[in-house]
């Protein structure tokens, strides 16, 4: 980590900030840089403040930047109560051909997942994913955490939720392909769903 960042996810940040200017100056993308840039600051300003550990702070910085293979996944901050957001609050505000990720979502009634992307496709089909960042002190470090969630993946999945997770080493030494692997998936689902519709 260069001593310039306080953090891990600050130096993410600040490489993904620099590389998307540096497109929009080579090679002249359209759209307002000015409204974007602030937009992702927003973005990263908030995973900073609601997301938990280092890891999910990480992420969360890459994932400002990520995309649906149709748009960048926008934010969703509104309704928050408590900490809390509810999946059942941010499915209705999710429109046609965008996705929505939301940090520290309540799904299921009592569980809480890093990460919750919901996207909808062309023909009005929602689907849900859930990204959880699994840091040694939480996950595997004994059998029951492990048992623990495994549980929580089975009831996640009953409920129509994808789970993708990444250990803390694999966000830390691989972010980017940690993104890259996420956002194929998200692709691939909305693919796969709308040519099937």
């Amino acid at each position: 980590m260069n001593n310039m960042f306080e953090s891990d996810a600050e130096a993410i940040f600040a490489k993904r900030l620099f590389e998307l200017c540096l497109d929009h100056s080579l090679y002249g993308f359209a759209g307002d840089l000015n409204r974007e840039v602030y937009d992702l600051m927003w973005a990263f300003a908030n995973v900073s403040v609601v997301c938990q550990s280092p890891i999910e702070k990480m992420l969360g910085a890459a994932l400002v930047f990520a995309n649906d293979g149709r748009s960048r996944l926008r934010w969703w901050w509104h309704g928050y109560r408590n900490g809390r957001l509810c999946s059942s609050e941010i499915k209705k505000v999710v429109s046609n051909k965008k996705s929505i990720i939301a940090p520290q979502v309540e799904v299921c009634g009592n569980y809480r997942v890093d990460f919750l992307v919901v996207s909808r496709t062309d023909s009005g089909e929602t689907y849900l994913t859930a990204i959880e960042c699994d840091g040694h002190d939480y996950h595997e470090r004994t059998k029951e955490q492990a048992s623990r969630d495994k549980q929580r993946d089975r009831t996640l999945a009953a409920a129509g939720i994808t789970t993708l997770r990444f250990t803390g080493s694999d966000i830390h030494h691989r972010v980017d392909e940690c993104i890259e692997e996420i956002q194929d998936y998200l692709a691939g689902k909305v693919f796969m769903r709308e040519m099937a519709a």
